[in-house]
C-alpha cells in the first residue's frame, strides 16, 4: 500500500516536472514556450485572418450574393477588430522595443543568447 502511494507520488512529480514550463504564463509578451511565436507574430496572424475575412466579404458583394448595406453591416466588426489590432501592434512595437531588445530577438522573439546573431532566425544583433 505504501509502495503504491509512493510510486504514485513519484510519477506525479515526474509528470509535473515535464509539464511545468508549458503551464507557465507568458510574460512581457515575449517568447511563447509552446508555439515559439511572439505576441507580435500572433497579432500579425490575427490581422491576416481579419483581412482574409474582409476579402471574402468583398468577393461575396461583388458576386451579388450580399447587398452593399449588408456588406457594410457585416464588415464593421472586422474593421473595428482590425483597428484594435493595428493599435496593439503600434503600442507593442513602441513599448517593447527598448525593454525586450536586450532579452529577445526583435524578429522572432527567441531568447537572446550571448552571440552576435539570433540562433533561431539568424538576425544579426546591433552592438548596443
Amino acid at each position: 500500500m505504501i509502495l503504491s502511494i509512493l510510486s504514485f507520488i513519484i510519477i506525479f512529480a515526474i509528470i509535473m516536472f515535464f509539464l511545468w514550463p508549458i503551464m507557465q504564463p507568458v510574460q512581457d509578451g515575449a517568447h511563447y514556450f509552446v508555439s515559439g511565436k511572439s505576441k507580435r507574430q500572433d497579432l500579425l496572424d490575427e490581422k491576416s485572418v481579419m483581412l482574409a475575412n474582409l476579402q471574402d466579404l468583398r468577393i461575396e458583394a461583388e458576386s451579388g450574393k450580399i447587398p452593399d448595406e449588408e456588406l457594410k453591416r457585416l464588415s464593421a466588426p472586422f474593421l473595428r477588430k482590425l483597428d484594435r489590432i493595428e493599435s496593439e501592434l503600434q503600442n507593442y512595437h513602441e513599448s517593447t522595443a527598448a525593454s525586450t531588445s536586450d532579452r529577445f530577438c526583435p524578429a522572432c522573439g527567441y531568447i537572446r543568447k550571448e552571440q552576435d546573431h539570433c540562433i533561431q532566425c539568424g538576425l544579426p544583433f546591433k552592438e548596443s
